[in-house]
């Protein structure tokens, strides 16, 4: 039975609950624990183009952010979850470039990246980290139009 206040269905849909994870590597959160909260329930609970929308945006605000309450996640932990989550995801796929077929996990792994890129800190690493940041948030922009409804 769902706890709509502690324990909500559309962070739930997975053994690994989202504000587990989001305690475990943000102490303040900013930008980076809604960024994995939106990720986590990707149609869930809000159509998933408003979910995704949500993720582009705050990840768009890491380019800029201070990361110094960041706790960087160990890699395998990132995968577990980045996989458990991205497979959950109710989201239409996309091309991974224009005029290339429609490939039906692509769209599980723009969400899959995202989150590891998040939980990983793997973006503080990189000296194009502001890059990185701006090419998921284009990623999840993309994703969340692809999955907007269409009228008629």
């Amino acid at each position: 039975m769902s706890d709509a206040v502690n324990h909500p269905s559309h962070y739930n849909r997975t053994p690994i609950e989202a504000i587990t994870v989001m305690e475990a590597v943000c102490r303040s959160g900013a930008s980076r624990s809604p960024a994995l909260k939106y990720l986590a329930q990707v149609g869930g609970k809000d159509p998933a183009h408003e979910d995704l929308g949500k993720a582009a945006w705050y990840t768009r605000r890491l380019v800029t952010a201070d990361h110094g309450d960041f706790t960087p996640m160990d890699y395998s932990r990132a995968s577990e979850v980045a996989l458990t989550w991205a497979n959950a995801a109710n989201v239409k796929s996309i091309s991974s470039s224009p005029g290339e077929s429609v490939r039906s996990t692509y769209a599980k792994d723009i969400i899959s990246e995202a989150i590891f890129a998040l939980l990983t800190g793997c973006d503080m690493i990189l000296t194009y980290h502001q890059a990185k940041w701006t090419v998921i948030a284009d990623k999840l922009e993309r994703l969340a139009e692809a999955n907007r409804p269409t009228e008629g």
